[in-house]
């Protein structure tokens, strides 16, 4: 991964540095993939609310 470096900004505990964008850029990701995987469980549920389980 390609990241900016600003001379005199300390690394962190990896060894790299992250900006305000990384950080901003990486909550949103996060949102975007917690976003799709409750619209596949929501996508799941909705085909399979009919079934039933017999035993």
């Amino acid at each position: 991964m390609l990241t900016v470096v600003h001379e005199g900004q300390a690394p962190n505990e990896t060894g790299s540095s992250h900006s305000l964008l990384d950080e901003i850029v990486r909550d949103g990701a996060r949102q975007m993939l917690a976003a799709a995987l409750q619209a596949e469980v929501a996508d799941y549920i909705a085909r399979h609310a009919g079934e039933v389980d017999d035993t």
